[in-house]
């Protein structure tokens, strides 16, 4: 089970996922290899066993980023386990892109790190007790 961030383009403006106009249309986020060198450049240690999906593995947290073959690249994910640390980094890489993200599970429907550690803690306990042996 993973806790899963979900990036697109959204407006600027838009403090919850109900300000999304119903007639706006996405842009895309950028050409692959900008994306590509944009992970890289924050987490060097990821690694990309397929052109479309990247693992970035850490001692206590693991993200994966599925980043589909279109291009330019209209939105990608990331899946997250383990600690919340793997939270951070996924806030740097949305950083380094100046992206945005939806996160199910916040009030807000977007991923922000300081609310987005509220929603995958919320996760981490339904995935304790569904997952237990």
């Amino acid at each position: 089970m993973s806790f899963d961030i979900f990036v697109q383009d959204i407006p600027a403006n838009a403090k919850g996922a109900e300000d999304i106009p119903d007639d706006f249309r996405p842009q895309p986020i950028g050409p692959r290899r900008a994306l590509v060198a944009a992970i890289r450049k924050v987490a060097p240690e990821v690694k990309f066993a397929t052109p479309e999906w990247g693992t970035i593995d850490a001692d206590d947290y693991s993200v994966e980023i599925n980043i589909g073959l279109h291009d330019p690249v209209m939105s990608f994910a990331f899946h997250v386990r383990g600690s919340e640390r793997g939270m951070f980094l996924v806030a740097e890489i949305l950083a380094e892109l100046g992206a945005r993200a939806f996160a199910p599970g916040t009030e807000s429907g977007f991923f922000e790190v300081d609310r987005g550690a509220e929603a995958f803690l919320r996760w981490q306990a339904f995935r304790d007790r569904v997952a237990k042996p």
